[in-house]
């Protein structure tokens, strides 16, 4: 087995676990970081025997695939003698700060406050005529759910809210990111990065301001419709609804229409409330 062949086993016996279901935009780089953390406290020990297993395998007495001092890959000439020490791989386990509890969910602090206040200004813009439940539904998924990221220079903070009318339930979303992000600046571009989705796309003035905003969701319909702003100081806000999406529970029947028009939507993600400052 050379170098090559190595790196392949190495990374096979990593990503044998299935990919975890799409999530919110608020990270998809903060989730890739969670499935990290829960593999390596999952499958720490299986992982590093495996891994230990197909080394031993590949080197034998003097060889050495980082080709330190005095050893070398089979097949290949020795080096040359050298005084430098080779350098130890630098460590890339995950460092989470203290107020995110062992992976890249803040449980604490000033960004978990952020993102439970993200949370009360959605449920503070449903509209008269709605409810608001609270709880879990019977197939224990939350009515309402907060969140905040740990991100490289900028927060990011999500939430989730149900709303119910006539019989039906659906939801309101709402994404924030600080400024620092590298989302896209063109307003539909930047529309298109919620969850991947893709879909027709419109610009809407409000108050002067170009909003992004996706009307026709293309083959997902998991949300209506989404709009997405950039603010001033580079903030990024999105906001989406949909007529159902809460549960699979038969009880839980879609709403009639959804409970804001186009321009309703593009003007929630063009306020300044939402921008967590």
């Amino acid at each position: 087995m050379d170098e090559n062949e190595l790196r392949d086993a190495l990374r096979t016996t990593m990503t044998r676990e299935s990919e975890p279901p799409p999530m919110g935009s608020a990270a998809a780089l903060a989730t890739a970081k969670r499935v990290a953390v829960r593999r390596n406290l999952l499958a720490g020990t299986a992982a590093a025997v495996a891994i230990a297993a197909i080394t031993a395998a590949a080197v034998i007495p003097g060889q050495n695939l980082l080709g330190g001092p005095g050893t070398f890959p089979a097949g290949a000439p020795a080096p040359a003698p050298t005084d430098h020490p080779v350098p130890e791989p630098d460590d890339t386990k995950p460092s989470w700060p203290p107020e995110a509890g062992g992976d890249a969910t803040y449980d604490s602090g000033e960004h978990f406050e952020k993102g439970k206040l993200l949370l009360d200004e959605l449920l503070a813009v449903v509209p008269e005529g709605y409810t608001k439940p609270a709880g879990q539904t019977p197939d224990g998924l939350p009515l309402r759910s907060h969140q905040a990221t740990v991100e490289e220079n900028f927060g990011a903070y999500s939430a989730i809210a149900a709303l119910s009318k006539d019989g039906g339930t659906g939801r309101l979303l709402a994404e924030v990111y600080g400024p620092g992000n590298v989302l896209p600046i063109e307003p539909c571009e930047l529309a298109k990065t919620f969850w991947g989705m893709d879909g027709t796309c419109q610009i809407e003035k409000v108050a002067g301001k170009r909003v992004g905003v996706v009307v026709k969701p293309q083959q997902d319909d998991r949300i209506d419709q989404w709009a997405a702003y950039r603010h001033g100081d580079g903030t990024v806000v999105i906001v989406a609804q949909g007529r159902g999406g809460v549960s699979d529970d038969p009880a839980y029947r879609p709403l009639v229409e959804v409970p804001f028009t186009v321009r309703q939507v593009a003007a929630l993600a063009a306020a300044d409330q939402f921008r967590l400052d």
